[in-house]
């Protein structure tokens, strides 16, 4: 979801704002820097906020099905 939630953020980009950097021959770096990157900043966000319930419920079934004694964090039982 991060991937595809930041490339639909870099080509969100305001058309008449890279029209601008066009027109003063701003080097690629500059137009991501300042133009593509901070439109695709709330697209970040939210797909971050999405991966983080997805990793926290990953590591809840990861731990459930490996079918082992101890978790993660717990001790070693001897």
């Amino acid at each position: 979801p991060l991937l595809f939630a930041v490339t639909t953020g870099l080509r969100s980009a305001d058309p008449a704002a890279l029209d601008l950097m066009a027109v003063v021959h701003a080097p690629a770096w500059e137009v991501v820097r300042r133009v593509r990157l901070p439109y695709s900043l709330p697209y970040l966000f939210s797909a971050t906020r999405t991966c983080v319930g997805l990793a926290l419920i990953g590591a809840v079934l990861a731990e459930w099905y490996a079918l082992v004694d101890q978790g993660l964090g717990e001790p070693a039982r001897h």
